[in-house]
């Protein structure tokens, strides 16, 4: 016996989303909706370059694997806003003035979390691209919405 899988594929022909098994349809469509609002309105918290704003996004205990392979777990909401205040201060330093987002690919893993991919850009103020890199989140549905408690940066 085989589910069914259901697949989303953007106008560039690459995979944008799974769900596995039936009746999936209508929560799948929710999902993909309410996974690019979280992503345009993380654009908009980092454009303001306060990390607390941009903590608001994510749970504690919180989970990062970095591009290096080194692990980092934060403890306390205020561990995470400050961390983040540190990674947007060294970027704007590095002359990042706002970032965007693309190639979003969304795994469903049951009706409260998910596994979400992008491929982030960070830009110079003239929209020349500073940085790029892909990375992962895996997101639960808590008490207070949708929160993202661990990420993993892509090795080159």
């Amino acid at each position: 016996h085989n589910d069914p899988t259901m697949v989303l594929i953007d106008p560039e022909g690459y995979v944008v989303a799974t769900a596995s098994g039936e009746g999936h349809a209508e929560a799948f469509d929710q999902a993909i909706m309410a996974v690019i609002a979280f992503f345009d309105d993380f654009v908009t918290a980092f454009r303001t370059f306060d990390g607390g704003e941009v903590a608001r996004r994510y749970i504690a205990p919180y989970v990062a694997l970095h591009a290096d392979g080194s692990l980092a777990c934060l403890t306390s909401q205020a561990d995470i806003a400050q961390v983040f205040q540190q990674v947007v201060n060294a970027y704007h330093a590095e002359g990042c003035r706002s970032c965007r987002y693309h190639g979003l690919h969304v795994q469903l893993l049951g009706a409260r979390s998910l596994l979400a991919t992008v491929t982030w850009e960070l830009l110079r103020g003239d929209g020349s691209v500073l940085k790029q890199w892909r990375e992962s989140y895996n997101r639960a549905c808590v008490a207070d919405g949708w929160r993202i408690f661990a990420s993993v940066d892509h090795l080159a």
